[in-house]
């Protein structure tokens, strides 16, 4: 006989909750659905599924989304050399427009007792048109990423929370620790040389030559702007494009070697000594499965560098 004092609980509150990857692939088979080439298979292969193996052949078709439907890796690369370029564009229409402005500003105000300096400073010209560029990579990112993500723009960036907390801390640890022995090698190499010669460890000059309106600048553009663009971009939908054909190694070797190129104009030396940052980066991206930790690491390392630089200014 039936217990009637048992509470009644529905069948699916006795099912296990689905983990996080189970969560995942469910989410990613859902965004295939929704693009037209998802849909089109599903309903050539329906027709012709009959029996027992109805079931694996969807699952064969929607478990796998990334093989059958993201660009490939030659087509990636293009995408992201494009909107690079057109990043190098847009920064310099935007430092025109700011030159222009301030001129216009300057004509505007003249014989007024507000006063502007004769010429804009070219550490916030340089600053704007930054802020320029990495925007553009920005836009960029969220426009691929409903490509790599079929659909679902925060699965092409895999904005998802972040797994392996501890080991996310231990990274960033050791990349704090990296920059630390960096910076003492630099401040030594140049107090041997007498200290006559200030490293350029950043773009622009020192906070203590650049004035508080290139000091606000930069420092928003290296703490908030520059690591969000930068990790949108490079390890997120690009990371998501090629981790669908290739391994987690190649996919960490192609986005970090791009990565350094983007700091080539600061001087050939950098990309080099940032090469133990892009693994580190790479390894939290992989690991963590998800952007939003190497965002966080990237945030916390440009944020001691910034205070590293600034300390650095008013000493000189």
């Amino acid at each position: 006989m039936p217990d009637h004092n048992v509470p009644y609980e529905p069948a699916a509150t006795l099912l296990p909750a689905p983990s996080h990857r189970h969560a995942q692939v469910l989410s990613e088979m859902a965004a295939v659905r929704r693009t037209p080439r998802g849909a089109r298979l599903l309903r050539e292969v329906k027709p012709h599924a009959s029996g027992w193996w109805v079931g694996p052949v969807l699952q064969a078709i929607f478990a796998v989304p990334g093989r059958l439907l993201s660009p490939r890796p030659g087509r990636l690369i293009r995408s992201a050399v494009t909107w690079v370029g057109f990043a190098i564009i847009m920064a310099f229409m935007v430092a025109l427009v700011s030159v222009i402005a301030w001129y216009l500003a300057k004509a505007l105000t003249k014989g007024q007792t507000l006063a502007l300096p004769a010429a804009p400073s070219s550490e916030v010209v340089g600053m704007i048109a930054m802020m320029g560029f990495h925007a553009t990579l920005l836009i960029g990112a969220r426009w691929e990423a409903r490509r790599t993500g079929h659909g679902d723009r925060r699965l092409g960036l895999a904005d998802r929370p972040i797994e392996r907390r501890g080991l996310l801390v231990v990274l960033t640890a050791v990349l704090l620790a990296y920059l630390g022995l960096l910076t003492a090698a630099i401040v030594a190499f140049y107090l041997a040389k007498g200290g006559a010669v200030v490293p350029r460890v950043a773009p622009g000059v020192l906070m203590a030559q650049a004035g508080m309106a290139a000091t606000v600048l930069q420092g928003l553009l290296l703490v908030a702007v520059a690591p969000l663009a930068e990790e949108l971009f490079f390890r997120g939908w690009l990371w998501t494009g090629f981790r669908a054909h290739r391994s987690a190694r190649w996919t960490a070797v192609v986005t970090s070697f791009l990565w350094l190129l983007l700091h080539l104009p600061d001087g050939w030396a950098k990309p080099l000594y940032l090469i133990p940052t892009a693994v580190l980066l790479s390894l939290a991206r992989h690991y963590c499965n998800s952007v939003r930790a190497s965002i966080l690491m990237h945030i916390v390392n440009n944020l001691v560098a910034f205070g590293l630089i600034t300390i650095g200014g008013r000493a000189t």
